[in-house]
């Protein structure tokens, strides 16, 4: 059986055009979008 994950978006600025983070439910990590640049992909040791 398939469970769903929340995914939580926070646009930092209140614009989808900059600093953007991104938080998955039950992962220990955060993402971090750039404005112009890749992602970086954070993980959080417990």
């Amino acid at each position: 059986m398939a469970y769903g994950k929340a995914i939580e978006l926070f646009l930092v600025n209140g614009t989808a055009d900059s600093l953007i983070t991104a938080e998955l439910s039950n992962w220990n990590g955060r993402q971090l979008r750039f404005p112009g640049r890749k992602s970086l992909i954070v993980n959080e040791k417990t």
